[in-house]
Parts: structure tokens; sequence; C-alpha cells
């Protein structure tokens, strides 16, 4: 099932509550923050490789940083441009979520597909927030191992460690000849 929990839009006929909880306690409830549409398609295929059969939930999750509490003064006009670009960058990680959603959804009979984007001042805050909502059993991180830029950069991996209330896991797939494997 695919939700989308800010528009409720529902793309099946299943109605179970929009944060997952009520879920099969049985199944793992997950929480996989994506970057970007390339670190978001790694990810995918690090979960259609897995054992699918243990998940009941999955939720695709991205963070846009809330670019006001990073200034100590700006004018209103830089308010207005940063607002906007917030919303811009949060509908395009809104439609690239629905889309890895769908192929993730068509991989994984039987497991409930969700997503979420937040705009939120800390990246880490925010994804340890989304795993506490939905009562995640793991947060799963994916680093693509070619990529020299992380937004999954060493702090915020080490402060989403630090603070999780639940087990994280950091995968960086084998990068081998340009193919990508994971153990």
């Amino acid at each position: 099932m695919l939700f989308n929990k800010r528009n409720r839009d529902n793309t099946n006929s299943d109605t179970a509550h929009p944060s997952g909880k009520g879920i099969d306690k049985h199944g793992l409830r997950i929480v996989v923050p994506i970057q970007d549409e390339e670190q978001g398609r790694l990810a995918v295929n690090v979960l259609k490789g897995s054992n699918h059969s243990r998940f009941s939930v999955i939720r695709l999750f991205h963070c846009v940083p809330n670019l006001h509490f990073t200034n100590s003064w700006i004018n209103p006009m830089e308010v207005i441009q940063m607002h906007d670009s917030q919303v811009e960058s949060q509908e395009k990680a809104r439609k690239q979520l629905r889309e890895l959603a769908r192929e993730l959804a068509a991989a994984l009979p039987g497991v409930r597909i969700t997503f979420n984007s937040v705009v939120h001042e800390s990246v880490a805050d925010a994804i340890a927030d989304e795993a506490n909502n939905l009562d995640a059993n793991m947060i799963l991180m994916v680093n693509d191992p070619k990529r020299k830029k992380h937004w999954l950069f060493p702090g915020v991996s080490n402060r989403i460690l630090r603070t999780a209330k639940c087990p994280v896991q950091i995968i960086k797939p084998a990068d081998q000849d340009g193919m990508v494997f994971v153990a």
C-alpha cells in the first residue's frame, strides 16, 4: 500500500492508520531515510535483495533541512525565497518517494510501503522522530559507496545512533567494477 500521510492519498483500498500503528507486531517496521533519487534507488535495490518476509512496514523518508533555523538574521525577501525553495524541494522529494514506493511495493508483495517528507531544522532529529512516530523496530540507512557527497554524513549518522530509540543499521554496499553487491 502506498500512503501519503500529508495528502491522505491512498493508492489502494487498505485503510490502516497512516502512522503504521496497529500493524502486525511480529513483522519489522523500518524507516529508510532517502537523500535523493540516486541514493533512493540504491536503498530500494538493497531492500529488494533482502529477506522481505520479515517486514510488515517500510517507510521511505526524506527530510528537507529548514534553512530558517540556520541564519540568525535574514531579510524578509530571503525568508520568502527560502520558503519557496523548501516547498519545491519537498514536492520533488514526494514525487521521487512515490515512484520509489511504487517500485518497492511491486517487488515486495505483502509489505506495506509508506513514505513521508518533512521540513525540519535537524535531519537527524527528523529521522529519529519519524522512527518514533512509526514505532519502528529499525532505521536502515543505505550509503552509496561510489559517492563523495553524503547527506547522511557521519555527523547525522552518529547523532541518529545516539538518539534513536530503536536499532540503527548502516549499510554501505561493496562496489566492485561498477557493480554494487550487498552481503
